[in-house]
């Protein structure tokens, strides 16, 4: 069985899907499993916050994703990315733990997708020669509507033994769901090209008000993902990890505390970001809270994997 692959994605930004991606691999890698954080993002906040040097802020000579899917139009033997992609794996900052490994991102990763070239399988080719390395590969994808770099992101994502996932973080808002109509549209269009045996790893709430914060609509949001059908997907509620909100907040703010699988809004996680520490290594009671929900949510889509 192959490593576990998930693309977090949404066509919407501000969902949290660097939040989650850094999430996960902090949890999988505190528990000493070997993981690849892949930055497809041209900001490349993920490679930021696992402390790679990328060339605008560090080391200018660092190789990244965008040389691996780089294709010179005048050259007649292209480099094989199964030879290159070992040079644009690099291990994640000295507060990061020692397993986790990042091919990171950086600015210039945005003009690929004005390539003329066939890129959009060079990553899943390249992730041939590494793939038994990690037991969790994570790829952290730009909130837009398909193009080069989705695609790339997603047909790597399906791996070569298919059933790859994508993880799509979702908030309580507008944007939030219609970055999921939009993300699941996408994976519509992959089954029918590039990857047929895609999968939807689930629906995860994400920034999700604390239990006095929240408000009726977003309960009305929540209702909403629990209860629209997709005619080619199925019901979003089976996508949607853990059980609904309750429709009205009880008294004591005990019934919405123990609905799992909730991703909630605490400053701790952007503080860690800006440090560039993993979450399991940031202090107090709600960076406890995130590491455990990130927890819950591995062990979930491990548990899935193997029953798969």
């Amino acid at each position: 069985m192959g490593a576990l692959r998930l693309a977090e994605y949404s066509e919407k930004g501000g969902v949290g899907k660097t939040s989650v991606t850094n999430g996960l691999a902090a949890v999988a890698g505190d528990r000493g499993m070997r993981v690849l954080v892949i930055d497809l993002d041209s900001r490349a906040t993920a490679s930021k916050e696992l402390g790679v040097p990328i060339p605008e802020i560090g080391d200018p000579e660092i190789f990244t994703l965008n040389d691996l899917l780089y294709v010179n139009p005048g050259d007649d033997d292209p480099l094989d990315p199964t030879d290159a992609i070992a040079d644009t794996i690099h291990p994640a900052g000295e507060s990061w733990p020692s397993t986790v490994r990042v091919l990171p991102g950086e600015r210039k990763l945005a003009n690929r997708e004005a390539d003329s070239g066939p890129i959009e399988m060079r990553l899943r080719q390249g992730l041939r020669a590494v793939a038994g390395e990690f037991d969790v590969i994570l790829f952290d994808l730009p909130p837009r509507p398909s193009g080069k770099l989705v695609t790339a992101g997603l047909a790597a994502a399906e791996g070569e033994d298919g059933g790859g996932g994508v993880l799509i973080p979702a908030t309580l808002t507008t944007d939030g769901l219609d970055g999921v109509t939009q993300a699941l549209r996408t994976v519509k269009q992959m089954r029918q090209g590039y990857s047929p045996t895609l999968s939807v790893a689930g629906i995860v709430r994400s920034i999700v008000p604390r239990d006095r914060e929240l408000r009726a609509i977003h309960r009305e949001f929540d209702r909403q993902l629990f209860e629209r059908v997709d005619p080619k997907l199925g019901p979003w509620g089976e996508m949607v990890l853990g059980e609904p909100l309750p429709a009205v907040a009880s008294s004591s703010g005990e019934a919405d505390a123990d609905v799992r699988y909730l991703v909630r809004q605490y400053a701790i996680r952007e503080e860690a970001r800006f440090a560039q520490v993993p979450i399991t290594s940031a202090p107090g009671r709600e960076a406890k809270r995130l590491v455990a929900t990130y927890g819950e949510i591995l062990d979930l889509l491990l548990k899935r994997k193997e029953n798969r």
